[in-house]
């Protein structure tokens, strides 16, 4: 899905783009990227109550991936580490 990966290569905040900041450091630093629900646009917050929350991780998942290829601009399978970007912290819907 898409909208994850354009999600993540255009959310600014103070011109930065925060998420292609937390995803480029998961070449350094396999920590979980941690995702505030409430920076998701409102189309992709209702896809949370669309699709079970295994087929939402694939997705965001996917799109982690896609957003490091251009980063180091080849297949990231050969990555080492524990999260890959695997693992993911949502906030409160709250």
């Amino acid at each position: 899905m898409s909208l994850f990966k354009e999600f993540f290569s255009s959310y600014k905040v103070d011109r930065i783009y925060k998420y292609v900041e937390l995803i480029d450091e998961i070449l350094v630093d396999d920590s979980p990227i941690e995702i505030d629900f409430k920076d998701f646009s409102e189309e992709i917050q209702k896809l949370f109550a669309l699709y079970q929350k295994d087929m939402i991780h694939n997705y965001l998942h996917k799109a982690i991936i896609e957003v490091l290829q251009v980063k180091i601009g080849s297949s990231v399978s050969g990555l080492r580490g524990e999260n890959n970007g695997q693992a993911l912290f949502l906030q409160s819907k709250s």
